[in-house]
């Protein structure tokens, strides 16, 4: 248990419990604020130092909680899971692990996509388990948890932000 002391200067330390608040979102609109609110304060001093910081891609929920919703993709690593923590935070699907369930990657040398699962997770693609990187194509569906996404290329058959 974590202590605070109070009393100081008297000589005399006084030891009582300190409080820490959690904060529980009730729904989904709270959740994303605070998601948007931690990724604009964290998020824009990391893209401000990332060279490459622009979108490469999305992936659209098309079965899920989130059926609907879109999701930015950038260059390198993009974790998918449950934590405002990842890069795509899929909030209102329990089945999705929290830290990295998996990852979207761009590899801008040879402007194409990876899908890499997480350890100890399962993620589909076109109906087969993923357990390595494989590639993805634009259009191409998969699944985690109980949520399938659709992955969309903007970078793609030559076009990549350097031929700009």
């Amino acid at each position: 248990m974590k202590e605070k002391e109070t009393g100081k200067g008297s000589g005399k330390v006084k030891r009582e419990p300190l409080r820490v608040e959690k904060t529980e979102f009730t729904d989904w609109k709270e959740a994303q604020r605070a998601s948007d609110q931690n990724r604009t304060s964290r998020g824009r001093a990391e893209e401000e130092l990332r060279s490459h910081c622009f979108v490469t891609g999305w992936l659209v929920c098309t079965e899920g909680p989130e059926k609907g919703r879109d999701y930015r993709l950038r260059y390198g690593f993009n974790k998918i899971g449950r934590s405002y923590e990842m890069d795509v935070c899929i909030f209102e699907d329990e089945e999705i692990s929290r830290d990295a369930h998996c990852s979207v990657v761009y590899e801008s040398r040879s402007n194409r996509f990876l899908l890499a699962p997480g350890q100890g997770t399962l993620t589909w693609l076109g109906g087969e388990l993923v357990e390595e990187p494989r590639e993805i194509l634009s259009g191409e569906r998969f699944q985690i948890g109980g949520t399938t996404l659709e992955f969309v290329a903007f970078c793609r058959n030559g076009v990549t932000w350097e031929s700009r």
